[in-house]
């Protein structure tokens, strides 16, 4: 016979049960009700976590089908933001302000689908029967895939052991499918015709309405249980990659959005998920995020590589790809790269630049003419912690007035490791004097940057420029120069990503246009007049043997402002 000592320490491992009530009836069991007793608390206890945790469910729906589930910390996140989806308590991380929907963005075969569209409406099925689901993908055949595997688990052995729910006989198909209790799912092509279902519930509303039949009907109706989820619309990768590029099926898909997804909601709490990889910066996940839709959706962002661009960088999921992996697609194709696995594309052709600006110019680092004036420019992060881009370049005008962009160095850094990248490349580059941008920059900055000139004896000229409140009208003159074919960006991942960024720009205060700062700053120093068009006349009396720049000491007087020299 057990003892209770042993009877306490099992209790307390295994159930929340209240051992004072059970201890003397487990005492008195016998060998077989004690091993029976084992059985259904491990049960129990199985059951409980796989109803409070999405990845749990997954992974070990995965392992009954014979399958190694390899978790990664991504999955948590994902888990933990379904989790609040249910719950109704996902808010906007900057704003504060309550999403009731839900965008999530990871790279392709990273498991979203099987985790998101196919397990997480049959976990919360098994924890409410009556929550109902809309089911649609790019094209009918995948919806109806991945709804045939949420049904084939719903009716597993596996599963009925936990939960028994029974889909009913008269609809049970892969397209649409119905539990006893009215729950269930609609698949179809996200371009296809949804009629004849709706997603949710009214139930979840959580009022009760009265009318003259109450005393009939008193504790004949069951009532909505507090707390429970009823169901969801799930778009999974609404857009094939190929049609992406084709504006009439990016508005025909991202339209129906309003013009028919969302009415197919029972209730206005039913959340809208979608799961996808970028492949436009117009595709559905951009035309929400903008507001398309006119309603508010928590993004979870899933890059293929964390921290990209610092020296921190990690892969997402390093069993599926490796950071030299991931990479290696980067050469492969850096537009691809950054659409389906960074989460960023960009504009194809670009607005406020556009890509043909760039495509005839660019060369070679090596290639580029041997007498330029060069200059260095910066856009500093002056406020800590605020996730702000620090970007600094060197780059130099020929004598027609053309651009070579020739080092650039980015990070989100402390100030002091950016004065230090400063410093170095001006030790490795020597240019004629250092940009920057006056107000808050040059407060923050000045003091340190003269301090650290005068330890390492490399002293240079820093010239502070205003700025005007217009992002546009910074980037103006670069804008001129480039559309005349005059802005050399060597290749390589730094020459790939400032074209990038470029062509995201649209002349407004965007996101990330700290590399088009730089580039603005470059433009306004010609712009200004002193640039290097005041040696062209020198460079034409000049010997080939003789230094790009030279100035005899009659000619220009060291105490002249550079500028009017």
């Amino acid at each position: 016979m057990k003892t209770t000592k042993h009877w306490r320490g099992y209790l307390s491992n295994s159930t929340s049960a209240n051992s004072a009530t059970l201890l003397p009836v487990l005492s008195s069991l016998a060998p077989d009700q004690i091993e029976a007793f084992k059985a259904l608390s491990v049960k129990v206890k199985t059951k409980l976590k796989l109803e409070a945790s999405q990845t749990a469910f997954t992974k070990f729906f995965f392992r009954i089908r014979g399958e190694k589930f390899v978790e990664a910390q991504f999955h948590e996140k994902i888990n933990d933001t379904l989790l609040r989806l249910e719950r109704g308590e996902l808010y906007d991380e900057e704003t504060g302000e309550k999403c009731n929907n839900l965008l999530i963005t990871m790279p392709p075969r990273y498991g979203k689908t099987q985790e998101v569209d196919i397990d997480w409406p049959a976990r919360c099925i098994a924890r409410n029967p009556r929550a109902k689901f809309i089911h649609l993908a790019y094209s009918d055949d995948l919806a109806l895939d991945n709804s045939a595997k949420c049904k084939e688990t719903v009716q597993s052995a596996e599963y009925q052991q936990f939960w028994p729910v029974k889909i009913k006989a008269d609809a049970d198909s892969k397209k649409k499918w119905y539990t006893t209790e009215g729950g269930g799912m609609y698949a179809t092509a996200a371009g296809g015709p949804v009629t004849g279902f709706g997603a949710g519930s009214l139930a979840d509303l959580g009022f009760e309405e009265d009318d003259e039949f109450d005393d009939f009907f008193a504790g004949a109706e069951e009532q909505p249980d507090d707390g429970l989820f009823y169901g969801a619309i799930i778009i999974d990768d609404p857009i094939k990659v190929d049609d992406a590029e084709r504006e009439n099926e990016r508005d025909r898909v991202n339209n129906r959005l309003n013009t028919t997804i969302k009415s197919r909601r029972n209730s206005r709490k039913t959340p809208i998920v979608i799961t996808m990889q970028r492949v436009h910066e117009e595709d559905m996940a951009g035309f929400v995020l903008d507001g398309g839709m006119g309603e508010k959706f928590y993004h979870l962002n899933l890059p293929g590589i964390l921290n990209y661009g610092t020296e921190n960088e990690e892969a997402l999921w390093p069993f599926k790809h490796t950071l030299e992996e991931l990479h290696s697609q980067k050469k492969a194709s850096y537009a691809t790269f950054m659409a389906q696995v960074m989460q960023n594309p960009s504009p194809e052709e670009g607005t406020f630049f556009l890509r043909e600006y760039f495509e005839r110019t660019r060369f070679r680092l090596g290639e580029e003419p041997t007498r330029l004036v060069k200059y260095g420019a910066g856009d500093y992060a002056v406020t800590p912690d605020n996730g702000d881009w620090t970007e600094q370049a060197i780059a130099g005008y020929d004598v027609q007035d053309e651009l070579w962009f020739l080092a650039w160095r980015s990070g989100q850094e402390t100030l002091d490791k950016s004065i230090d990248k400063m410093m170095q490349l001006f030790l490795d580059h020597d240019p004629m004097l250092w940009l920057a941008e006056k107000g808050v920059i040059r407060r923050a900055m000045e003091p340190f940057v003269l301090k650290e000139q005068q330890r390492r004896r490399a002293p240079f000229k820093l010239e502070w420029l205003a700025a005007s409140a217009s992002k546009a009208a910074n980037a103006k003159a670069f804008q001129a120069l480039a559309s005349q074919g005059k802005v050399h960006i060597p290749y390589g991942t730094w020459g790939d990503e400032l074209i990038e960024q470029l062509l995201k720009f649209t002349g407004r205060d965007d996101k990330r246009d700290d590399k088009v700062d730089v580039c603005g700053l470059f433009g306004r120093a010609l712009d200004q007049t002193f640039g290097p068009a005041q040696y062209h006349d020198d460079i034409k009396e000049h010997s080939p043997e003789d230094d790009y720049g030279n100035t005899n000491d009659d000619e220009y007087d060291d105490d002249e402002d550079w500028r009017t020299a």
